[in-house]
């Protein structure tokens, strides 16, 4: 048998950046923010209710989950940025490090998974 792998990415553009996006998962409504650290070339996404309160916020780290904390307040989905064309060709130097301008230029997205 197949397992499914519902892949549902979020839509914007790095020059619309700092955004905010409504966003839904598993029946949920959030607001998802982007903003972009210009002094150490870094993006961070923060998470918030439907009524606007926080609920985490994260530094964007290449193939890894934005929501890695714990809460019954924070989706179980996960928020990964990554390149599907990687899947199949990590670099070991590209695992896991930060999201930079230099990522987005090579047509990261958001996937909600």
């Amino acid at each position: 048998m197949a397992m499914k792998i519902d892949l549902k990415h979020i839509e914007f553009k790095k020059q619309e950046i700092p955004v905010s996006k409504m966003i839904e998962i598993d029946g949920n409504l959030y607001f998802l923010e982007i903003q972009y650290n210009e002094v150490k070339d870094f993006y961070v996404a923060i998470l918030y209710d439907d009524n606007e309160t926080p609920l985490i916020s994260s530094k964007l780290v290449y193939l890894g989950n934005a929501f890695h904390a714990r809460s019954n307040d924070i989706p179980e989905r996960q928020l990964i940025p990554m390149n599907l064309n990687d899947l199949h060709n990590v670099q070991p130097g590209k695992l896991f490090s930060k999201v930079s301008k230099e990522f987005f230029e090579r047509e990261i997205k958001i996937y909600i998974i």
